[in-house]
């Protein structure tokens, strides 16, 4: 078989858009901020070649992404001739050093398939997303109607199917209308797909969504090499790309999570949460699990009260699922937290886990903390009688603040000093009466 094409001809692009930069092969040139990957005015009409251009930089599987860019399909002169065979997107390891695409003769390989029963290791351990605009034959898997269409196929090989063929454009319209229309690949690494779009901003549901295992197809998702791919056998036509962009999208750029909790009596637990989304994050529900072994809990508000039926050690988890409206993907975000839940009257503990009340009374009602939640300072009062003691107890029971004093209805305490979490507050009177109430602490 002929090899058309040398790496000898690679030249190295200049950064275009400001976000890419890449190296050409084969017949493929760059000038005024376009790609031509098989340009008429390098090789006639009805020539057999192929072209490429390759990402310098590698992307993450392991993260999300967006790739956006216009492509053109250009028909020069003769009608009869169809004029184009399409391009292809290709992700692999080693597709850097392809010359120009697959080793080929028929320019329905797009420059990423090798012929039936060939092998090109440059494609091993690779995806080829194609935009096919000429009927080839059904080795290629063409839908056999004409249609343009999109199609996944891995290692180079036509017959190794990731998703099959659906049109590129809405209607079956043809795309070699001489005209940019934009397409946009996006990568969710946390649901891992691959969806597909064309002109996003005038068809808001994607052509494909597909997913694959990046661990399945590449030894290292976390740098692959990408770039873009055609050929033309017959025809006289250009394959124009520009505008090219890389987004990577972090799986934890999601949003920022934090949740508190208070119990009141008999073990019921009020939980909160703070969430402070990413740019162009919309939260979309909320996931408790509190840690009993009660199913999963979905709500759409990040307020949530849940009542234990013993005390207790508990591990809360919190799953907040977000969309990003950037990329169209979904995002997650999960905290964990260990609480330690003590009821009051009626729940079978005393406040304080290590201690119990002289009396036995809590006198909750009685005692009032303010503000509370408190960012450090708060004021003490008990209703009907003086006290001349406090203590201040974390939720594990252990003391980590004392006062005493003469007899007094108000006492401000100040706790700056203390990390954020649940306290219990006792008073003693003078008649020894103990009383008891929670603050929360909330920086």
């Amino acid at each position: 078989m002929k090899k058309l094409f040398s790496l000898s001809l690679a030249v190295l692009l200049a950064a275009f858009t400001g976000k890419a930069q890449f190296n050409t092969a084969g017949i493929a040139s760059f000038s005024g901020g376009i790609i031509d990957l098989v340009p008429v005015s390098v090789a006639p009409c009805q020539d057999n070649v192929a072209g490429a251009a390759w990402s310098q930089s590698t992307v993450n599987f392991n993260t999300s992404f967006s790739l956006t860019f216009e492509a053109a399909f250009v028909h020069h002169g003769l009608s009869w001739i169809p004029g184009a065979d399409g391009l292809v997107v290709a992700f692999g390891e080693n597709i850097n050093n392809a010359p120009g695409g697959s080793v080929n003769d028929i320019g329905g390989a797009m420059g990423y398939y090798h012929p039936i029963g060939g092998n090109n290791p440059d494609f091993q351990n690779s995806i080829g997303i194609e935009f096919d605009i000429y009927e080839n034959n059904p080795d290629y898997n063409d839908p056999g109607t004409g249609v343009h269409h999109i199609m996944i196929a891995r290692d180079g090989n036509p017959n190794s199917v990731i998703h099959g063929n659906v049109p590129i454009r809405p209607g079956n319209a043809s795309v070699q209308d001489n005209a940019y229309h934009q397409y946009r690949i996006d990568w969710d690494c946390v649901r891992q797909e691959l969806k597909i779009w064309f002109e996003p901003s005038l068809n808001p549901h994607p052509r494909v969504v597909s997913g694959f295992s990046p661990a399945a197809v590449f030894a290292n998702p976390a740098s692959v090499f990408w770039g873009f791919t055609a050929a033309r056998a017959y025809g006289c036509s250009d394959h124009l790309v520009r505008n090219v962009v890389m987004t990577p999208y972090p799986c934890s750029d999601c949003a920022d999570v934090r949740f508190r909790h208070f119990t009141d009596s008999k073990c019921v637990t009020h939980f909160g949460a703070t969430v402070t989304p990413a740019l162009n994050v919309y939260v979309a529900a909320y996931e408790w699990n509190f840690g009993d072994g009660s199913p999963t809990v979905t709500t759409g508000s990040p307020n949530i009260s849940y009542t234990y039926t013993a005390p207790g050690i508990y591990q809360v988890t919190l799953r907040v699922i977000a969309y990003n409206a950037t990329t169209g993907q979904c995002c997650s975000q999960t905290v964990t937290r260990v609480i330690n839940v003590v009821c009051d009257e009626g729940g079978g503990e005393d406040e304080v886990p290590m201690r119990k009340a002289q009396t036995g009374r809590t006198g909750k009602n009685q005692l009032t903390l303010a503000p509370n939640p408190s960012k450090g300072s708060f004021n003490i009062e008990l209703a009907g009688s003086g006290f001349k003691e406090i203590k201040v107890y974390d939720a594990t029971g252990k003391l980590v603040h004392s006062e005493a004093f003469g007899n007094t209805n108000s006492k401000t305490v100040q706790m700056e000093q203390f990390a954020s979490g649940i306290y219990v507050v006792e008073v003693l009177d003078g008649e020894g009466n103990t009383f008891r109430n929670k603050i929360v602490l909330q920086r």
